[in-house]
């Protein structure tokens, strides 16, 4: 700013000129070091947010880690259990009654303890499979069972089983939808073997999105079925129920029985 100054009105165009220089400081809130100050204070703060989410994080996978270890273990434990005591006690009872067979063949009651026995040893099989298995493939589970479908059909003459697999997309299942579904299954084949009077069995397993399972069997239909097994049927949904698959069946005497299995 310049100033000119005089005594008189006359004497002020002669007057010398003067210069002040003033200089305009901006808030401290404009100005540069508070606004690196500011970002520094951010830049910690945000650290310090993430890094907990992050710890919260890890501990989380870690609680869930152990969690699955120890059910890991737990399973292994029940396997072991049931192989070393209801194997063992399976595997004396079945050659305690064939030893019986062998001096007489033609008693038909000791056939059918036979079969029933067989049919726990299997059961028990496919269940310390699955237990001792954190996470199955799809493919891994259809593998298991068309092993057990050929083992089992090996009892009926006659009989013949054919498996359609189509897996687009592979899928784990969980311990729980494999021993679900692999009861259901196994339900559906032995009402097929025993009381369909069927000549073939259609196993279809399809994965795309979704998963669809069917055992199909050209019988004479479950309206003829004098088996009474309403309780089979009700386990079969409620199984399907507890692993999110909707479940139906399909039934006529031309036919025969099909169940179906859907993921919802």
């Amino acid at each position: 700013m310049q100033v000119r100054a005089a005594y008189a009105i006359q004497d002020l165009p002669n007057a010398a000129v003067e210069e002040f220089v003033m200089v305009m400081q901006p808030p401290f809130w404009k100005t540069t070091w508070f606004m690196l100050l500011l970002l520094a204070v951010n830049a910690v703060f945000f650290y310090a947010v993430l890094r907990q989410i992050n710890m919260q994080r890890k501990r989380k996978r870690e609680q869930l880690a152990q969690v699955q270890k120890e059910l890991q273990l737990e399973r292994e434990r029940i396997s072991r259990d049931l192989h070393d005591n209801i194997g063992a006690y399976t595997s004396a009872l079945i050659a305690g009654i064939n030893r019986i067979k062998a001096t007489d063949e033609k008693n038909d009651e000791l056939k059918e303890l036979s079969e029933y026995a067989g049919s726990i040893m299997g059961y028990l099989r496919e269940t310390i499979w699955v237990l001792n298995n954190e996470h199955i493939t799809l493919t891994a589970f259809t593998d298991r069972f068309k092993n057990y479908a050929t083992r089992i059909i090996k009892n009926y003459p006659g009989l013949a089983v054919l498996f359609t697999v189509t897996i687009e997309k592979e899928r784990e299942l969980s311990p729980q939808q494999s021993l679900n579904l692999f009861r259901i299954m196994q339900e559906a084949l032995q009402n097929a073997c025993k009381h369909a009077g069927a000549t073939a069995i259609t196993i279809t397993v399809t994965a795309t999105e979704k998963t669809a399972i069917s055992v199909a069997d050209n019988g004479k239909g479950i309206i003829e079925n004098n088996s009474g097994d309403s309780y089979g049927l009700q386990n079969m949904q409620q199984r399907a129920a507890e692993i999110n698959f909707n479940f139906g069946i399909q039934s006529n005497e031309q036919t025969g029985t099909t169940v179906l299995l859907h993921e919802k």
